[in-house]
């Protein structure tokens, strides 16, 4: 598996009799790995995208980290990274060296199959020294870790993912790559959880409390080591890249009736194991794989927990250096924290600070998707937001990174359907913030998504756009809404950590703490404000709207899956999830 060869030392000694497992499990970590650069390199190409399916949203992984907005910044930045001559080379020379290992595992699986379970002529070691490097190095394994290791040929800048019509601001250009030793650590040392013995019946759920002391299930998760972000390194790209498409496969949405209604999320290790294994099977048909090869199910699942680790650790790490540029490094440290699932998060709102100033530096096109309830059914309207460099620029800084924002800090124009599915700008990755919107709170529209309450509460099929006067009083509110001020009050309000902090401390109070620590008391009042103040923007009100999710995709993609969504007359749809049956 993906994990085996990307993070394990392979030291461990092989019995002969599993000999057939571990060439399997080989087969099936160099499959994840080429499956991961294809799709990578197929986006980069972005003319030739096929729209039909998810391009860069198979990256969008779950985690339980409430990251998504982190990650697809970071994925941007390596959409930039591989715009620059030199850098898709290495990529494509990696995905050769795994083909050709991957057809010599097959070689080697046959001719062990051949000889019933005995080493000689298999050019393999004793038995008592047989180790997984070993067959590793014999199915030339060895060789695209090699390139892993070359030292990058090219330095890369930004702006080459500029959408037409757009204006880049030349500040990132400018910008000063730190060596910023020190933003390393992930753990508060003051809020750290304890690393106590948790059930696995919660391993792949989203689920972030930890279960009681008397579980009846209960062993240590494996504390996993974090990369640093560094795009001069190979190995991180190659980890990040296929550990983010692995746990984006097989997420599946659950929406609970309540009352009050409310979704939850998880993943299935188990079912995209047995995928990739069929996918193999149809790319390799010499191949023959039986019940005793296949990895158990508690293997796969400490292995998700270890991807998912690792995920939020690299994640946190990123943020950190971003922050770095934005002298905010001492404030994104205190904010992350750990749980005893060694998933490391950020705190809401900290979190954006950088993510918005980094939207003005980078100039990340932003789509903005609001999925609207009327009192007939619902509304999916598409904005395109442009980030207003100049504006930025002209406020007071370092004030502007917690101010609220003004209202030409950020354009929000409304574009048709027809746009989104076939303009230029369209086949260019942008941030997609998908929205949430009703006359009431959040609970209010999941509780119109459950098929039992469309008597009581109304439709949850879409409604045309066109005679509808409510969608049209929402559009023009959605035009004339301060876009800054609606992130940061979302960013402010939403729960601050997806688990329970050490004491039952409050996550709010703890944020509050970490930023007069950090920026000062008028830093704190302006969070204070975000989190407290009633508006029209907050989790508790999605009158104009909300955020569900971010991820980063070509709005083509994105376009196609909503008229799909509104020809087929389903209801608003959880994006990169499948409803569970």
């Amino acid at each position: 598996m993906a994990a085996t060869i990307l993070f394990s030392s392979l030291d461990k000694l092989v019995p002969v009799n599993e000999l057939p497992s571990i060439v399997v499990k080989y087969l099936h970590g160099m499959h994840a790995i080429e499956s991961a650069l294809s799709t990578f390199l197929s986006a980069v190409n972005s003319r030739d995208i096929d729209v039909s399916r998810d391009v860069l949203g198979v990256f969008d992984a779950h985690v339980g980290d409430c990251s998504c907005h982190m990650r697809a910044q970071m994925l941007w930045e390596l959409m930039e990274y591989a715009r620059t001559p030199g850098n898709v080379e290495w990529m494509e020379q990696v995905g050769d060296a795994i083909r050709d290992s991957t057809n010599k595992a097959v070689d080697l699986l046959a001719n062990i199959r051949a000889r019933k379970g005995r080493l000689r002529g298999l050019g393999l070691s004793p038995a008592c020294t047989l180790t997984e490097a070993r067959v590793f190095d014999k199915i030339e394994g060895d060789k695209f870790m090699a390139l892993l290791d070359d030292a990058a040929t090219s330095d890369y800048s930004y702006g080459s993912l500029a959408t037409p019509d757009d204006v880049r601001s030349p500040v990132l250009s400018d910008k000063q790559e730190l060596n910023f030793s020190d933003a390393a650590p992930l753990v508060s040392e003051s809020l750290v959880a304890s690393l106590d013995h948790i059930s696995i019946t919660s391993t792949a759920d989203s689920g972030t409390s930890s279960p009681s002391s008397n579980s009846s299930s209960k062993r240590k998760y494996r504390v996993v080591d974090g990369d640093e972000w560094d795009l001069k390194d190979r190995t991180m790209i190659i980890r990040f890249l296929t550990v983010s498409r692995l746990l984006s496969l097989k997420k599946e949405m659950y929406l609970e009736v309540g009352p009050p209604a409310y979704i939850r999320a998880r993943t299935n290790p188990t079912a995209v194991y047995m995928e990739a294994e069929a996918q193999i099977l149809k790319k390799l048909p010499d191949v023959t794989i039986i019940p005793a090869d296949r990895t158990k199910k508690l293997m796969l699942v400490k292995e998700h927990e270890k991807m998912q680790s690792y995920l939020s650790q690299v994640t946190a790490n990123w943020i950190c250096k971003l922050a770095a540029e934005m002298a905010l490094s001492t404030l994104m440290r205190s904010s992350i924290i750990t749980n005893s699932r060694h998933i490391s998060c950020v705190a809401s709102y900290t979190s954006i600070l950088p993510i918005r100033a980094e939207w003005f530096a980078s100039g990340t096109p932003i789509l903005l998707l609001v999925r609207r309830f009327c009192s007939k059914g619902y509304h999916n309207t598409f904005y395109r937001v442009k980030a207003n460099s100049t504006a930025w620029a002209a406020s007071p800084a370092p004030d502007r990174v917690v101010d609220m924002g003004e209202q030409g800090w950020f354009a929000v124009e409304y574009v048709p359907m027809e746009q989104v599915l076939s303009a230029a700008w369209a086949h260019t990755p942008h941030f997609i913030y998908i929205s949430n919107s009703i006359d009431g709170s959040l609970s209010d529209f999941y509780d119109r998504l459950v098929d039992c309450n469309q008597e009581r509460l109304g439709t949850h099929a879409p409604h045309d756009d066109d005679g509808c006067g409510e969608h049209v009083e929402h559009v023009k509110s959605v035009l004339e809404h301060n876009f800054s001020r609606a992130v940061m009050h979302f960013f402010g309000q939403h729960t601050q950590y997806p688990f329970t902090l050490p004491g039952q401390r409050d996550g709010y109070d703890a944020v509050a703490e970490f930023i007069r620590d950090t920026l000062g008391a008028d830093a704190q009042e302006a969070f204070r404000h975000a989190a407290h103040t009633t508006n029209d923007f907050s989790t508790a009100s999605t009158r104009v709207h909300t955020c569900m999710h971010a991820y980063l995709e070509f709005p083509a993609v994105v376009g196609r899956q909503v008229s799909a969504m509104m020809a087929n007359g389903d209801k608003p749809a959880p994006f990169g999830y499948a409803w569970a049956r």
